[in-house]
């Protein structure tokens, strides 16, 4: 995968990476935790922190990074996206830069741009140089002062690279143009509006790559590719009787064929409303008519049923799953390469909280799977699992939101009923977050699937339960062993018939 932080050079990745260090840790971190972790001494970092609030004071007067007693803080203010900052590093970027020349004017030439980047051609050249490593998983180069490659992979690393490093308010004003409303309005004129809000603002910046590729650099088009890709649906019949009756849009060339080609990026960059039935039944029936998309959707689809069966899930969830794993493998089946932004620590890291420990193995065999199944070169295999494994994970997190069984747990504790409620409040913060639980006072009349006391007896009216008796309640040792044993304890109940409500 491109990291969208190796545009920088290195003295600025380190400020992002220190940025990205702070936001995880509001508490703040000494200057020689920082220096260890970023691999520097505490001189370069306080020099940072100096240009970070030089960048910083750009957007806000409130955002600050502060060093109290060797302490560094990041005094944020609640305007201020993560993408704002970024951006703020990214646009005065020698190799950002040559990339967004490329894009608003198709090709570069070496005493042209250089004087435009204020930079010498020896600069430039090794810059080029640096990029193309970059560009490789994108089976695109740039080569003789232009992009060489897929039509498909080029428009593909353009929507990639502004989406992730534009901010969203300078997407609305860039990429608004008279002609673009006009066919955003068609998607989204109706009572349901076909695209999400973020699909909305996918569909301007990949209108706007296609007006500006096509008036400079005449785009050859993949048709013998496009030819085999045929979408029968109601849906992208709408779509090409918009544009083929609308004579305002021939002057975009929007054929058949580059209709096709819009249709498959909606899809594979998750832009439809698939909240909407129609929209999904829609989907679904194109998805059937591409063998590569549908053996691929078939295959995995199954293979997370299967997985997923024993939890009982209801059939509007597995709905979901199938129509957000048909986008994912058109998305597998046509482009190559993604960009990530978060780097190592990011959201897809953050599923390491998997409801289930096996869950990881699960999404490596599944991702191992469709590489086999496309035959994918090692470099592709390599990018393609970094990219879904962390969508595959999201859908297994996602199932154990759907589970409409909750653990009853009833706590006893040998106090007076103002203190108990004290340490139920505790626990309430305590007990891991995956779990789906509800915690009470005991009463003996109810059941309940644990009982939490801090002392051992028998509860004759209990027909199913567990005990947990606390060594010390008014302390955090039992939290961990607590955790394990309820975790435990609510897999199993979720795995046993007696216990669980079949899917609705």
């Amino acid at each position: 995968m491109m990291k969208l932080f190796y545009l920088l050079d290195n003295p600025e990745q380190r400020q992002v990476a220190l940025i990205q260090l702070l936001s995880r840790n509001q508490q703040g971190i000494s200057l020689q935790t920082i220096a260890e972790k970023l691999d520097a001494n505490r001189t370069t970092i306080k020099e940072d922190i100096g240009r970070i609030n030089v960048k910083f004071s750009e957007l806000s007067s409130t955002l600050k990074l502060t060093v109290t007693e060797s302490v560094v803080h990041f005094k944020r203010d609640t305007h201020t996206a993560a993408n704002e900052l970024y951006y703020a590093y990214l646009k005065d970027s020698t190799k950002y830069r040559i990339l967004m020349y490329l894009f608003d004017h198709g090709k570069i030439d070496s005493i042209t741009t250089s004087t435009y980047l204020n930079i010498s051609l020896s600069t430039l050249e090794r810059r080029i140089r640096e990029l193309n490593r970059l560009l490789i998983d994108f089976h695109i180069t740039l080569k003789s002062g232009k992009l060489v490659g897929s039509e498909i992979q080029i428009r593909h690393f353009f929507l990639q690279l502004i989406w992730f490093s534009y901010p969203y308010k300078l997407t609305e004003t860039q990429f608004n143009t008279p002609k673009i409303e006009e066919i955003v309005h068609f998607f989204n004129q109706r009572q349901q509006p076909l695209l999400t809000t973020i699909g909305t603002k996918k569909l301007m910046i990949y209108l706007q790559t296609v007006e500006t590729r096509r008036h400079l650099v005449s785009p050859r088009l993949p048709t013998e590719r496009l030819k085999k890709l045929t979408f029968q649906s109601h849906l992208f019949q709408q779509i090409h009787n918009f544009f083929d009756n609308q004579p305002t849009f021939s002057h975009m060339h929007f054929s058949t064929n580059e209709q096709k080609l819009l249709y498959l990026f909606l899809i594979s960059n998750f832009c439809f409303d698939t909240s909407h039935s129609q929209v999904r039944h829609n989907i679904m029936t194109d998805a059937k008519h591409c063998i590569p998309v549908w053996s691929l959707q078939q295959s995995i689809f199954n293979q997370i049923k299967i997985r997923l069966t024993p939890y009982k899930l209801t059939t509007d969830f597995f709905n979901q799953v199938e129509i957000t794993l048909i986008q994912i493998h058109y998305r597998a089946v046509f482009m190559r390469g993604w960009i990530a932004i978060f780097g190592d620590q990011g959201i897809y890291d953050r599923l390491i909280f998997l409801p289930e420990v096996k869950f990881f193995s699960h999404c490596r065999a599944l991702c191992q799977q469709v590489v086999d199944l496309l035959g994918l070169a090692d470099n592709d295999a390599t990018t393609l699992f970094s990219e879904i494994s962390g969508r595959y994970a999201a859908i297994f997190q996602l199932a154990f939101q759907h589970i409409n069984y909750q653990l009853r747990i009833g706590c006893n504790f040998g106090y007076e009923d103002t203190m108990a409620q004290i340490i139920i409040n505790r626990l309430q913060q305590k007990i891991d977050a995956r779990l789906n639980f509800k915690i009470m006072t005991y009463q003996k009349d109810q059941q309940y699937d644990i009982i939490i006391s801090n002392f051992h007896q028998t509860y004759s009216m209990q027909t199913n339960y567990q005990e947990f008796v606390m060594l010390s309640p008014e302390y955090d040792t039992d939290f961990p062993e607590l955790n394990r044993f309820l975790e435990q304890a609510y897999f199993n109940k979720l795995k046993s018939p007696s216990h669980y409500p079949m899917p609705r």
